[in-house]
């Protein structure tokens, strides 16, 4: 990635040994190599940074509440060159500040909360934290009362070894590898007060991780291998306006020629909604975008072509998305690809579904958990 210039991004850096780390409701959590969960407040944190009161002030904006960015007035205003020009000189004259954290305000023992499987993957969603692992998926409430974070006792979900987790629309899907797909639908029971089960297989098919396409599932295979499925849906019964999936069916026709088998030169895919990612050993890659109407995929909208090494993990942001590499977690754009971080990650997160984080990426690397969002989506009409 030598190449590749750095994008500009606010950037803070926090010490420690981590294996994995999340930020939900002001929250941060992280996992830590000596089997620990702790947590903290997440605006306190940023906010004890070794920076003056102006670089507060934008760190307080990219990272604490960047759904500001999107706001209608604020994406007016920075069609002006002048004042989009001035904020990007000030984002690229900012460096990675250095956090200080003397105690953490939430700590517990990781046995007690996810067993003694190893974390493979983490989510938190609608107040409750789902843990994929070696052992299996399990669950646990938060609890916020006041300044305190208390969970719940944890329930097991399945015993199968789960890869990734994927969390929308009232869905639970949980990638278990050859175990195939295991979904719950109606997860937090906004359609009934139906009590939890064990998680259902919905297919078969080997699962090593999922994406959605509108309210539809796409199953990841392997790194190549793609199928579709189609989701029936009901809206909620309260006022917040959205639909959960009831059930999901295998549907050839769902992805078009997105399902067709890749060229053998192709050594990893991937989607963000319509937006198609497809990575050759040569190194190159192309990135298209399809019509969506009718629940259908259409024509190409726009097609793009670059260079980078081979993406170990992928990871969507609010416009475009991020990779791993073996050697750096980048920022994959239309035109272009920036280098975010250099070096090799041991987990890389994002929050696209999020309410005040959808710009923001966590990277938990040897060093630490390196806490950043980038200029260009921010920018991007």
């Amino acid at each position: 990635m030598a190449n590749l210039a750095s994008a500009p991004a606010i950037r803070q850096f926090l010490p420690g040994s981590f294996e994995d780390a999340f930020v939900y409701m002001n929250t941060l959590v992280v996992v830590t190599t000596d089997r620990e969960i702790l947590t903290t407040r997440f605006d306190r944190l940023i906010h004890r940074s070794a920076i003056g009161r102006d670089s507060q002030l934008l760190a307080g904006l990219f990272l604490l509440r960047n759904d500001f960015l999107e706001e209608e007035g604020t994406r007016s205003m920075l069609k002006d060159s002048l004042l989009s020009e001035s904020l990007a000189r000030r984002v690229s004259q900012t460096e990675e500040a250095l956090l200080d954290l003397d105690e953490w305000e939430g700590r517990l023992g990781y046995e007690d909360l996810l067993g003694e499987g190893t974390l493979l993957d983490l989510q938190i969603y609608n107040q409750r934290l789902f843990a994929g692992t070696t052992h299996g998926v399990v669950q646990t409430n938060l609890l916020f009362e006041l300044d305190d974070l208390r969970f719940s006792a944890p329930i097991k979900r399945t015993d199968a070894r789960c890869l990734s987790l994927n969390i929308r629309y009232g869905t639970l899907a949980a990638s278990c590898g050859p175990d195939g797909l295991l979904m719950s639908f109606d997860e937090f029971s906004e359609l009934s007060n139906e009590p939890l089960s064990s998680l259902a297989v919905a297919s078969t098919t080997p699962s090593v991780r999922t994406s959605w396409l509108g309210y539809h599932i796409v199953n990841y295979e392997s790194a190549t291998s793609v199928s579709g499925f189609r989701s029936k849906y009901r809206p909620t019964k309260s006022s917040r306006k959205a639909n959960i999936v009831t059930e999901i069916s295998a549907d050839e026709g769902l992805l078009g020629a997105e399902s067709e088998p890749a060229d053998s030169d192709v050594d990893f895919r991937y989607n963000a909604h319509t937006t198609f990612f497809s990575h050759f050993s040569s190194g190159l890659f192309e990135l298209r975008r399809r019509r969506w109407s009718h629940g259908r995929l259409g024509q190409i909208e726009f097609q793009s072509f670059g260079e980078m090494s081979r993406p170990l993990s992928t990871h969507s942001i609010l416009h475009g998305f991020v990779a791993e590499t073996y050697d750096a977690v980048v920022q994959v754009e239309r035109e272009a690809v920036y280098v975010l971080y250099s070096g090799e990650a041991i987990v890389v997160r994002s929050f696209p579904y999020s309410q005040w984080y959808r710009n923001l990426i966590l990277v938990v690397a040897e060093d630490g958990l390196h806490i950043m969002s980038p200029l260009r989506t921010a920018l991007t009409d």
